[in-house]
């Protein structure tokens, strides 16, 4: 496992933007990890082992629940009364490793967290709004109504995490979610220390999260694509890296009808294969959006995910729109930049779902080594209920790995909310159009990965659901494709 995340991080290193490290390469601590998320390089540092929400677990029983939709909520690890209240576990892991995101819907009680031996207590909410953070933005915020913390805390033998309420009811009512990731203990490992966070280090790593750098590009095209018709954007032979593309046409509405598609190394079928739309992060409308793989403004994109590729690569795009497409690309490359990891794009559409009935997606299905790295959904609900009860479901090389309490919930959103946010991970940019990037939280896995989406919501109707998965696959391992339509 060391061996395969290793190659991923050389992969990636150098290939998206380049913060400068503070600290030699082999020291694990909060800076590095966010610095690693802001350059696109999926950890070396583990794998994500241990997802814990309000979802399974152990339920909190002799309370009267309120119930929103299913039941994701109240349930936790082990709890207990204690005078004046009760507490309960959310999560608890020995050895080396990190929490890498912490959500909830509605933060009560008192956190207590337990970091190799040493025991904090701070008010929840308090603690994911990043009242304790020198700068809380990007890495801690209220948006529509979710509560997130995206900051590495990292601990080196035993972690810990419990919530003390006054009630029963209280706790029963909890929405959770902690991602954790295990990491090499063989590592020079800095534990989280609350007064280790140095504020002007902090703000050059916000800066990096929120203000990406465009990269200059070495190779253009114009073209005119008619209504039905291809445009090569790019090609080429031999090795290398496309560490941006950037693609301008005269409105947003020529950038909606784009289909795009990506090839590597001859391979048979397309790497990619999806709406330009949904590969940004954005509705078919082409909202303005700033995260940290990609930036739409007005009529122009710029992506960043590195793309490797041993032998060719190339870029077409199609034009699905109502009329010509005028339009301008430029790629940056790479030439050094050599990896057996490559890009891919599993889109799937799914039309007049019931969202009175239980549906399972499987959005992606694929053997072989490698990481999901993100998820988009566009949703067109014609219920007059809320659609998105439905929760992600993941499983890496045959072991749950994460299980959630709610679509909104994935995205760092919650109560069903419509209201439009941009965050460098995460965002509603229109409504029930949504972007996830997994560049903290990674997802690494060596044999197999699966990732379903439940799609049902709170009453009766249709809804036509579009999801892109983006993964990177490891050409020294790949077994079988299994593509989802």
């Amino acid at each position: 496992m060391r061996l395969l995340l290793a190659s991923l991080l050389l992969m990636l290193a150098g290939c998206g933007r380049q913060p400068p490290s503070p600290e030699p390469a082999h020291l694990v601590s909060w800076r590095s990890m966010l610095a690693d998320a802001a350059g696109m390089r999926l950890s070396s540092q583990g794998e994500t082992r241990l997802f814990s929400s309000s979802s399974g677990s152990v339920a909190l029983t002799g309370f009267s629940p309120q119930t929103y939709g299913d039941i994701d909520h109240g349930s936790f690890l082990s709890f207990r009364d204690i005078p004046g209240g009760v507490e309960a576990v959310l999560a608890e892991v020995d050895g080396a490793g990190a929490i890498t995101w912490m959500n909830s819907a509605n933060p009560v009680g008192d956190m207590v967290l337990e970091i190799d031996g040493t025991e904090t207590v701070y008010p929840f909410s308090a603690f994911l709004s990043g009242k304790w953070l020198p700068v809380r933005s990007p890495f801690a915020a209220r948006t529509a109504g979710g509560w997130n913390l995206h900051f590495p805390i990292i601990h080196k033998e035993h972690c810990k995490v419990s919530i003390r309420a006054k009630s029963r009811s209280e706790l029963g009512a909890l929405f959770y979610q902690i991602a954790w990731n295990a990491m090499d203990s063989s590592a020079v490992i800095e534990s989280f220390d609350i007064h280790s966070i140095n504020r002007n280090a902090l703000k050059r790593l916000a800066r990096l999260w929120t203000d990406p750098r465009r990269l200059g590009s070495i190779a253009t095209c114009e073209a005119i694509a008619s209504r039905w018709q291809d445009s090569l954007a790019f090609s080429t032979n031999g090795s290398g890296t496309i560490r941006c593309l950037e693609i301008e046409a005269r409105s947003k509405k020529e950038l909606a009808g784009l289909f795009i598609e990506m090839g590597w190394d001859h391979e048979r079928g397309e790497a990619v294969a999806c709406p330009l739309h949904l590969l940004c992060g954005v509705s078919d409308r082409f909202e303005d959006v700033d995260s940290i793989p990609v930036t739409v403004e007005g009529a122009s994109v710029s992506i960043r995910w590195p793309m490797p590729f041993s032998e060719s690569a190339w870029i077409s795009l199609f034009n699905n729109g109502e009329g010509n497409a005028h339009l301008k690309t430029a790629v940056a490359v790479d030439p050094v930049c050599v990896s057996p990891y490559r890009f891919h794009a599993n889109f799937s559409e799914h039309a007049d779902l019931r969202t009175d009935e239980s549906n399972v997606l499987t959005l992606l299905d694929v053997s072989g080594g490698g990481a999901i790295a993100g998820c988009m959904v566009q949703v067109e609900n014609r219920s007059d209920a809320w659609w998105g009860e439905g929760d992600p479901i993941v499983e890496l090389d045959g072991s749950p790995a994460w299980r959630g309490t709610g679509t909104e919930d994935y995205f760092g959103f919650a109560w069903c909310s419509e209201t439009k946010f941009s965050h460098p991970l995460r965002g509603q940019t229109r409504t029930a159009a949504m972007y996830r990037y997994h560049l903290l939280d990674t997802l690494p896995f060596q044999n197999r990965a699966r990732f379903e989406f439940e799609a049902h919501g709170m009453g009766a109707g249709t809804m036509d659901y579009s999801a892109l998965v983006l993964w990177y696959s490891d050409t020294r391992s790949m077994k079988e494709w299994k593509e989802v339509k």
